[in-house]
This record gives structure tokens, C-alpha cells and sequence, in this order.
């Protein structure tokens, strides 16, 4: 029993019945028809950049530049951490330097 709604939009049913193809058979330049456009869907894909902390966290295209993103964030958060209790430690020292 097909759903109704693919019925709607007039989907073809039977394409999740042909099964998937190996990866020689995945290359662009296997593509005849469609060779053109999945060129230029790459090409788009490939030049945007993710624009939130969620999709930096999700986009594993450029594995080197994730990693590097990852260790500078972790870095940058480290040192705040590490500056703010160094600064509360001071505090304390000073405190107790005027009041034994």
C-alpha cells in the first residue's frame, strides 16, 4: 500500500526498490543525464561554510580544518577558565593578606 501523500506529490514509488548503487557507479562522470547538474550541486555544496556551532559540530568535510576549529575553541575556553581562577585566587590572597 502506497501513502497517499507520495501519491500527491507524484513520486515514483518503485525507485526505493532499484537498490543502491556501487561506488564505480556513484562517480559524476558516470552520470549522463544528470552529469551537469550534480556537478554544479558539488560545487555549491562544497563552497558553503556552516554558519552555526551546530553545523560546524556536524560538517566533517574538511577534517583537518574541524580539528583545528575544535582545539582553538577548547583552547580559547581553557584559558577564560583558567584566567578566572587565577583572578578569584588573587582575590583571596589579597583578602587574606589584610585580614589574617
Amino acid at each position: 500500500m502506497v501513502p497517499k501523500t507520495r501519491k500527491k506529490l507524484g513520486l515514483d514509488t518503485t525507485a526505493a526498490k532499484c537498490g543502491q548503487l556501487s561506488s564505480e557507479d556513484r562517480q559524476i562522470k558516470r552520470f549522463k543525464y544528470w552529469h551537469n547538474r550534480f556537478v554544479i550541486l558539488k560545487q555549491v555544496f562544497d563552497d558553503t561554510e556552516p554558519s552555526t556551532v551546530k553545523q560546524r559540530w556536524r560538517d566533517r568535510r574538511r577534517r583537518l580544518q574541524w580539528y583545528t576549529f575544535w582545539v582553538a575553541a577548547m583552547e580559547l575556553a581553557l584559558t577564560v577558565l583558567f584566567g578566572l581562577v587565577q583572578c578569584v585566587e588573587g582575590g583571596l590572597q589579597v583578602w587574606k593578606t589584610y585580614y589574617p
